[in-house]
């Protein structure tokens, strides 16, 4: 099945504009999105974007980043009463709009930790950045299928495509959390979330695990 994000062209140069203010830091945000679903496609549907509040970012560097969980486990509440899925927005300031080791190491965590707390719906997350713009994924454990299209709503349809990605390709998941996000109720998450961008890509410190 083919999955694509849609949302209103005024939302995604807002969400563009929220993520590189200031330019030179890594920001972000959620999506959140209904579903619409048909034989051949399912579509994510914009509904809101909810930014990071300033006061969440424990770490926040042109390479990394750090979020309490407080940010994401409201958003995932938020997400459940509302029937929504949650898409997980960053940017790799000055660098390409891909997933880097980090976020491959990381995401299957909080994908699980929205599975847990938001279920029966379908959760991902999205990289922006300069060439290539984008890349997106939803979490179809125990892998991930791609974003293959972007469709901004506006004065006219615009559409931006994806690079080929493999339909389902695996996750680092080590286990049903991960290997070091264990909480005292047996749920995913930890106190905290990290990501590193395409610059971070030397080996993380100790502190780079969610947990």
């Amino acid at each position: 099945m083919k999955h694509t994000l849609t949302i209103r062209a005024e939302d995604y140069d807002g969400l563009r504009a929220l993520l590189t203010e200031p330019p030179a830091l890594e920001a972000a945000a959620y999506l959140l999105c209904g579903q619409s679903v048909t034989a051949a496609e399912l579509r994510l549907l914009a509904r809101a974007v909810v930014p990071v509040e300033e006061h969440d970012y424990l770490v926040r560097e042109p390479d990394r980043l750090s979020i309490a969980s407080r940010s994401y486990a409201a958003v995932a509440k938020r997400a459940a009463a509302d029937g929504d899925s949650v898409l997980f927005v960053h940017i790799h300031p000055g660098g390409r709009g891909e997933f880097s080791r980090q976020d491959d190491r990381e995401e299957p965590k909080l994908m699980q930790f929205f599975a847990e707390r938001a279920p029966n719906r379908l959760h991902g997350s999205l990289v922006l950045g300069g060439d290539p713009e984008f890349e997106g994924r939803v979490w179809a454990a125990p892998g991930w299928a791609p974003v293959e299209r972007v469709r901004l709503l506006g004065d006219r349809f615009r559409f931006k495509d994806a690079l080929p990605r493999p339909t389902l390709y695996p996750t680092s998941l080590t286990g049903r959390c991960g290997p070091s996000v264990p909480t005292p109720n047996g749920s995913c998450g930890g106190s905290t979330w990290e990501l590193w961008g395409w610059a971070g890509q030397a080996p993380p410190s100790p502190s780079s695990s969610a947990g």
